[in-house]
């Protein structure tokens, strides 16, 4: 175990400057750094609304609309779980649907809260929804975070709904 961690884990990176990193919180905020770059800058102007699609009026009928509002029910988180894979990855907490299909009587009511509270208020635990990187080497002995692939995993529960 501990020969794998020394494996999996970067204990040294070289910025973009050449400079060695060697502290956690060094390596961590490079990494970040480095991501933060690729995603880009704020847009300086925001597509505003199309005006034609407003002159059309509505584009539902009233009972489309109406479903649209109507609370979740917990059939469909049932149907919802149902339909996630048992061999799907786990999430950060380290379990998987597998579990909770098997704990679902321990753990339904917990989950039809959440996803009610989620579909009510529009805000979902930080918990819940959150985005993992999981650098992979490109090379042995990687030295510069861009030696390294990565592995994005996003887990929102949302998703399933």
């Amino acid at each position: 175990m501990k020969e794998r961690y020394t494996t999996n884990s970067i204990d040294l990176l070289y910025d973009t400057a050449g400079r060695k990193l060697v502290t956690t919180e060094e390596i961590q905020k490079e990494i970040c750094d480095f991501y933060k770059e690729l995603v880009g800058s704020a847009a300086d102007n925001l597509v505003g609304i199309d005006l034609d699609v407003v002159r059309k009026g509505n584009q539902l009928t009233a009972d489309a609309a109406q479903g649209l509002v109507v609370l979740v029910t917990n059939d469909e988180i049932d149907v919802a779980l149902a339909g996630i894979n048992i061999h799907k990855a786990p999430g950060l907490d380290g379990f998987n649907s597998f579990f909770f299909k098997k704990a679902w009587g321990t753990v339904k009511d917990d989950i039809y809260a959440a996803v009610k509270e989620f579909f009510d208020t529009g805000k979902m635990l930080r918990q819940v929804n959150n985005t993992s990187v999981t650098l992979i080497p490109k090379i042995q002995n990687a030295t510069s975070i861009k030696d390294f692939t990565y592995c994005l995993l996003l887990y929102s529960l949302q998703a399933y709904f």
